[in-house]
């Protein structure tokens, strides 16, 4: 497998090629090249000419394909187990596009205008954005590929902590004014922090660089900067209930936004399994995704029998940009043919069979990282 299809049909062109040069009695250089190629200086010219003939009226069993060549074949030998309507077929770029928009409309049209107001709040931390379509649309695009491989919960895992005590707050404020630093813009810097500190007004903090230096000083047992200079001794337990504030303020925006998020691609992905079973059409992430599930528990050696052929060679190209869930598709082949289980070397009537499974990758020219 390679990841286009003029790369495939090369690849399978220079088979076809070499095999016919070898077996040509007019060219000596093709037998040679061979020879050299395999480490066999002996090959006979009339096994090329075997092979050649074997291969041609075999033709169909030799799979030289992109992954997704190879998914849709996949997929074609257990529609059942992937629960694919009938008939089904491929979409395209333009079609899934389409296909992504309508299922958004129906997810609007399911949520009342209270729920719709709650999650859209939520999504944007707290501010309501304009266009609903095109918010939803942005989560869709961002984190639905990601969505299909977890479970449902993973949107509900991140717990914000408590928020210090009201009396704690004003505590922590009320030593703050009283503070004596030496420098103005020290002591003008903790009157606006009792401030927010007493209103509750965390948000302003977030990227305030004093909390990351709070933060730092935590993390190291360091003392608090700003503008590289101490604040005077006696402020450490208010700084601490400062940054336990803003951090839960933080992490609870961001829980909202997580549950809101595991909402709207929870009803997206009812959505558009609906609408795409109903047109018959699936798109190729659709493909790897059943198929990676159903694979996940398959016998690799009942393949053979649903692919009217066993996969003994597996050769994978580009491979550091398969998808883990590809991966998970590509796994048990990759199983069958390294198992040293010594049964496993043979075929139905009990001849020599030998397996490989090669693969080509290289992290520098990765351009799916952004996947996984």
């Amino acid at each position: 497998t390679t990841f286009t299809r003029k790369a495939a049909g090369e690849i399978l062109d220079r088979v076809l090629l070499v095999l016919a040069e070898a077996a040509n009695p007019h060219s000596d250089a093709g037998l040679q090249k061979l020879r050299d190629q395999v480490g066999i200086a002996t090959l006979p010219r009339s096994v090329c000419l075997q092979l050649l003939d074997r291969l041609l009226r075999n033709i169909h069993r030799l799979r030289v394909c992109t992954l997704d060549s190879l998914f849709t074949q996949l997929a074609k030998s257990f529609p059942f187990e992937l629960g694919l309507p009938p008939a089904w077929r491929l979409t395209d770029e333009i079609e899934e596009s389409w296909l992504r928009e309508r299922a958004v409309d129906s997810v609007i049209a399911t949520l009342d205008q209270s729920e719709m107001s709650a999650v859209l709040s939520m999504l944007g931390k707290g501010e309501v954005r304009r266009s609903v379509a095109r918010e939803l649309l942005q989560v869709v695009d961002a984190a639905y590929a990601s969505q299909r491989q977890c479970e449902q919960d993973v949107w509900t895992r991140l717990r914000a902590p408590k928020q210090p005590e009201p009396p704690k707050l004003i505590e922590a404020a009320g030593m703050m004014r009283q503070a004596q630093p030496r420098q103005k813009r020290h002591r003008t810097k903790l009157q606006r922090l009792a401030e927010q500190l007493e209103a509750n007004d965390f948000a302003a903090l977030t990227d305030d660089t004093l909390i990351a230096n709070i933060a730092l000083a935590r993390r190291a047992g360091g003392e608090v900067l700003y503008y590289r200079a101490p604040f005077p001794e006696g402020l450490e337990e208010p700084f601490d209930v400062l940054y336990a504030a803003v951090r839960s303020s933080v992490l609870a925006l961001l829980q909202a936004q997580n549950e809101a998020t595991g909402t709207v691609l929870a009803a997206y992905d009812h959505h558009i399994g609906v609408l795409k079973n109903s047109v018959r059409a699936m798109g190729f992430d659709d493909v790897a995704v059943r198929l990676a599930r159903v694979f996940a528990t398959v016998d690799p050696r009942t393949l053979g029998d649903r692919m009217d052929g066993a996969i003994d060679h597996v050769l994978l190209d580009e491979f550091q940009d398969t998808s883990p869930a590809q991966w998970q598709v590509l796994r048990p082949l990759v199983a069958r043919v390294t198992e040293e289980d010594q049964d496993a070397g043979r075929d139905a009537d009990h001849w020599h069979v030998e397996r490989s499974f090669f693969c080509v990758g290289d992290t520098k020219q990765a351009i799916y990282g952004w996947r996984g």
